[in-house]
């Protein structure tokens, strides 16, 4: 059972979003440069990639999870350590490590990334507004969970190796209970993430069947 209502949530980010202006428009340029390196690629572009999603986990994690969700939510805490240890994994393996390429190819899973990052990126923050929804309560990749882990998903299956499944497990799982919390509180735009859960677990499956080489 989910402790507050879609109420008292919408109105936790209208009052995070209000704290962190203009903290979004960060957020944006960020997006606009990620989507620079994944259309463009450059030497050590993959690191930075791999970087900012990590940056957005770990934002997301300490400060909206930890501190706003929490408020009305005690698991929040928990739930902000859980997005810091992703941006930890996505930091050493694609950063550190330098494992992560993401180049994608010719592939179904390839083409369901693309349209994962746009739905994160653009149509899931604009939904609430075309519904007549406050604007107050827009939620932004890198800022928010529900965008995060959709572009997470998105850019995870333009990896150009075999998909990494160590980084796809917790935000597998964060979709499928943030599915079942949206679906107790009738928020319905934030079904689109168990949605981009299952049909990428599933492609992560089917990928290895392709023989599509990595574009350049």
């Amino acid at each position: 059972m989910v402790p507050y209502s879609a109420e008292a949530f919408f109105d936790l980010l209208a009052n995070y979003n209000l704290a962190i202006w203009p903290g979004h428009l960060t957020a944006l340029f960020l997006s606009v440069l990620l989507l620079g390196l994944l259309l463009f690629p450059r030497p050590g572009g993959d690191r930075i990639i791999a970087g900012f999603l990590a940056c957005g986990w770990a934002w997301t994690g300490l400060v909206f999870l930890m501190n706003h969700l929490v408020t009305l939510n005690w698991a929040g805490t928990y739930f902000g350590i859980v997005f810091v240890v992703q941006a930890g994994l996505l930091l050493w393996s694609g950063t550190i490590r330098d494992r992560l390429h993401f180049r994608g190819d010719k592939s179904a899973a390839s083409w369901l990334g693309l349209v994962l990052i746009v739905l994160a990126l653009i149509i899931y923050p604009l939904t609430p507004i075309w519904v007549g929804a406050d604007w107050t309560i827009v939620q932004v990749a890198g800022l928010a969970p529900t965008p995060t882990v959709i572009l997470t998903f998105g850019i995870l299956l333009l990896c150009a190796e075999r998909l990494p499944i160590h980084l796809f497990v917790i935000p597998v799982v964060w979709s499928s209970a943030d599915g079942a919390t949206a679906w107790t509180l009738g928020i319905w735009w934030d079904l689109f993430l168990p949605i981009a859960g299952l049909t990428t677990v599933f492609f992560s499956i089917t990928r290895p069947r392709y023989d599509s080489k990595p574009s350049n």
